[in-house]
């Protein structure tokens, strides 16, 4: 557990994310204009070094 983004995580645990998925193109060719149509979800917290059984439940959790 060392190197830069463990030290940029002691001095400032705050983080962000971004991510996206089910992109698509949409085009009006009788406009000659485009743009995609997407979701996505952005959210914000804190880093938490976690052990590997809290990181199993957490995950866990996530699958259900």
């Amino acid at each position: 557990m060392e190197g830069t983004k463990y030290d940029l995580i002691e001095k400032d645990n705050r983080a962000s994310f971004e991510m996206d998925c089910e992109h698509k193109l949409v085009t009006e060719v009788e406009r000659g204009s485009c743009t995609m149509e997407y979701e996505s979800v952005i959210g914000q917290g804190r880093v938490e070094m976690l052990s590997d059984d809290e990181k199993y439940n957490a995950l866990y959790i996530f699958k259900k």
